[in-house]
C-alpha cells in the first residue's frame, strides 16, 4: 500500500471510530466496516499512478 493509501486508511479508521461514538455502532459492525474500507483502499492503491510531474509551476524570482 502506498503512503497515501496508508494515510487514507488511518483517516478512514478514525472516521469509523467517530461514527461508532455518535451512532453507537457495535464492535462487530465496526470491524466489518473497517475490513470493507481497508479492502477498498488496498484495491484502489494498486491502481493509482504516480503524480504527473510534466507540468511544473514556474518559480517566481
Amino acid at each position: 500500500m502506498t503512503r497515501n493509501g496508508q494515510t487514507a486508511a488511518r483517516a478512514a479508521i478514525r472516521w469509523l471510530f467517530r461514527i461508532r461514538e455518535v451512532h453507537l455502532m457495535s464492535e462487530d459492525e465496526l470491524d466489518q466496516e473497517r475490513a470493507n474500507l481497508l479492502q477498498k483502499i488496498a484495491h484502489a492503491g494498486g491502481t493509482t499512478s504516480p503524480p504527473d510531474t510534466r507540468f511544473k509551476p514556474k518559480s517566481v524570482g
